[in-house]
């Protein structure tokens, strides 16, 4: 399952994607209800009784204000672990350096 750091990490990482989004508000004369939005998704059935142990979990964002590519973003891993750290690394690229969160 998750891990309770994980859910620590998760909780920063929002915090700081949601601090950089408020200074960002100002720019965007037609921001998206949904901006900021995360869904986490777990194995479903047949993957989590899957006898080759691949388990597809997910994070999703939606976001118009800072993903370079779309509204919306999903990272996958065999563990939530795994796709939290794929969402982390890229969501903190497409922070410009300036704006970075110390």
């Amino acid at each position: 399952m998750i891990k309770k750091d994980s859910i620590e990490r998760f909780a920063t990482l929002r915090k700081e994607l949601f601090s950089i989004m408020s200074k960002e508000l100002h720019l965007h004369t037609n921001p998206k209800s949904y901006e900021g939005k995360f869904r986490v998704g777990f194995p479903n059935f047949f993957e989590e009784y899957d006898s080759n142990n691949y388990k597809r979990w997910y994070i999703e964002l939606d976001l118009h204000m800072l993903y370079p590519f779309g509204k919306t973003h999903i990272w996958y891993g065999n563990s939530f672990e795994e796709a939290l750290h794929k969402a982390e690394n890229e969501i903190r690229n497409w922070i410009p350096a300036s704006k970075e969160i110390s």
